[in-house]
């Protein structure tokens, strides 16, 4: 026998030598015990000295699990060779982050209002960030409300009112546009004086690149002058780029004398980037460039700036390219929208800001509603982003905003609610567990983790996630770091506020 092959009999032997002593070490959670969730079972396998020959399977039972503590995984259950977290055969537990409440804990407290104290938390800052209500998320307390028939009628709007135009104002150019008014719905309301009635023809000049959409815009939006049968525009084909503005003939608009309301209105999706309009009763005139024309003698030609509206009800996020300063802290809301009471420090303001593309919406605090300058000032580590005029907004968690069954609102000592009819049980997800498993271990454990078959549901996400700006944060339900080939399979997230898996 040569000395290699008995070099490889003795890499045979020794490997099977080393396997005999492997052994796959095996527990079982269920709601009944001993070890009733998966912080026992933690508790229970490192008294138990695994070596890295070990196969940890831990076997979870059919039920439901309210979890109190994270589990919290790291080099000290790392000794074994791998762990595996699986749901048993023909099971699905079910792991929640919310505790339940009997309805009748709730007292009355005002009107068809009903209270609970909050014991199970002294930090108002910390309050209440999910309910829900026979398993299914409630409405946290929000103005405007939500109308699923008046979508955009459910958002407030960044007023554009701060720069008047003033007598002396003459628009000698068209210098800014509007960008991503790309949503069904999305309209735009200017207000025009007619110095004398007749047929004009309207131009627009906008930039387009709907390459997935024949025709581009042609005949998915409209426009509209006052209360008027509104006009289809039938020739809107892109321009080439979204960058790229051109002037394009629409329609003729028979208009009397005066002031009127003219909207231009998204039908079936798909957009334009638009830079202006013009009305003219110039019918040989063709506009080239940014520069307003001068109509022949007699004739007349109404500019219009596209960022200069009455009114924008737009549902992406848009870029209005604002003339008038832009802040990140503070912007101008129309008269009437907001009460000096709302900024309290439980109040939130989700803002769809415009000044970074349409990448993230942004949480934050109110710091004072001033009603004398219509101005509302923000804070927190979520402001970002310059907000511009017709960035779309809306308030949370007031008492004032608590008026529709089915919505709730927390103030840190008080939890507040609206039943609906038939409402049984009430679950509460305190925001103080937000990772059911989370793993850390150093770069070099040669460690196998795979998460089987298992359901998470009523978790919500926490203020402290990292989801700032661009930051995608780093929270999940199931949180990995360093771990080699980690496997989640066959498991089900639903309602968990955060990511399912973060790797």
């Amino acid at each position: 026998m040569n000395k290699r092959m008995t070099f490889a009999l003795i890499a045979i032997a020794f490997a099977t030598s080393f396997q005999a002593f492997a052994r796959q070490v095996n527990l079982t959670v269920s709601p009944e015990g001993p070890l009733r969730d998966l912080v026992q079972a933690q508790q229970h396998w490192r008294n138990l000295k695994l070596t890295e020959a070990d196969e940890l399977v831990v076997t979870v039972r059919n039920g439901t699990y309210v979890i109190e503590d994270e589990l919290v995984l790291n080099e000290e259950d790392a000794t074994a060779k791998s762990l595996t977290i699986q749901a048993e055969k023909g099971a699905k537990p079910v792991f929640i982050g919310a505790f339940d409440v009997p309805l009748a804990n709730f007292k009355p407290w005002k009107d068809n209002i009903l209270r609970l104290p909050v014991t199970w938390k002294t930090n108002r800052k910390q309050a209440v960030v999910q309910v829900f209500g026979d398993g299914k998320p409630l409405t946290r307390a929000r103005m405007p409300s939500l109308n699923p028939d008046d979508i955009p009628g459910s958002y407030f709007y960044v007023n554009a009112g701060a720069e008047e135009l003033g007598t002396d104002y003459q628009m000698t150019n068209f210098s800014g546009s509007i960008g991503f008014i790309h949503s069904v719905n999305d309209k735009l309301t200017y207000k025009i004086t007619v110095p004398e009635s007749g047929s004009y023809t309207l131009w627009m000049r906008y930039a387009a690149d709907n390459r997935d959409i024949p025709n581009g815009m042609s005949n998915r939006c409209e426009i509209q002058l006052d209360d008027d049968k509104p006009q289809l525009l039938t020739q809107v084909p892109d321009t080439g780029s979204w960058g790229s503005f051109k002037w394009n003939k629409m329609v003729d608009i028979d208009a009397e004398k005066g002031t009127h309301l003219l909207t231009w209105r998204n039908l079936k999706g798909g957009g334009l980037n638009l830079q202006g309009l013009i009305l003219t009763t110039d019918k040989t005139l063709v506009p080239e460039g940014t520069k307003v024309p001068q109509p022949k003698p007699g004739t007349h030609l109404i500019p219009i700036d596209s960022r200069r509206f009455e009114d924008a009800r737009v549902l992406a996020k848009p870029n209005y390219n604002a003339m008038r300063f832009a802040s990140k802290t503070a912007f101008e809301y129309k008269p009437g929208d907001l009460k000096p009471e709302w900024a309290t420090p439980e109040t939130e303001l989700k803002i769809y800001q415009s000044g970074s593309c349409r990448a993230f919406m942004e949480i934050v605090g109110i710091k004072a509603i001033m009603p004398d300058k219509n101005l509302v000032l923000l804070q927190g580590k979520e402001c970002q982003a310059t907000l511009n005029p017709g960035d779309r907004y809306f308030l949370e968690n007031h008492l004032d905003f608590l008026d529709a069954p089915g919505e709730w609102y927390c103030d840190g000592e008080f939890l507040y609610l609206i039943p609906t009819k038939d409402l049984k049980t009430i679950s509460i997800d305190p925001g103080l567990v937000g990772t059911p498993i989370l793993l850390k271990c150093k770069k070099s454990m040669p460690f196998k983790l795979t998460i089987d078959g298992l359901a998470f549901t009523m978790m919500s996400h926490s203020r402290q996630d990292g989801c700032v700006g661009y930051s995608m944060g780093h929270k999940g339900v199931v949180e990995i770091e360093n771990a080699m080939a980690p496997t989640v399979t066959n498991c089900t997230f639903k309602d968990i506020g955060r990511y399912a898996v973060s790797l």
